[in-house]
């Protein structure tokens, strides 16, 4: 694993993403994860999209519909 790749559990940890919203905005296109492992499907996020996971996390904090975020 590059130094670079951030699982998501510390990835929600850094962030105060639940895992369960990070598989959601992996979904919806809205924070997708830089890497992904094809056999066991982990997702490997960056340092640099920890400050959109913060800022995601801030807009919804204050009522900003998600919607209007992707």
């Amino acid at each position: 694993m590059a130094l670079d790749q951030i699982t998501i559990g510390k990835f929600s940890l850094i962030t105060r993403l639940s895992q369960k919203a990070l598989r959601l905005y992996d979904e919806r296109g809205l924070l997708v994860p830089e890497t992904r492992d094809h056999c066991t499907g982990y997702r490997y996020y960056t340092r640099a999209q920890i400050i959109r996971g913060v800022s995601i996390k801030t807009l919804c904090g204050i009522g900003f519909p998600l919607m209007r975020l992707i």
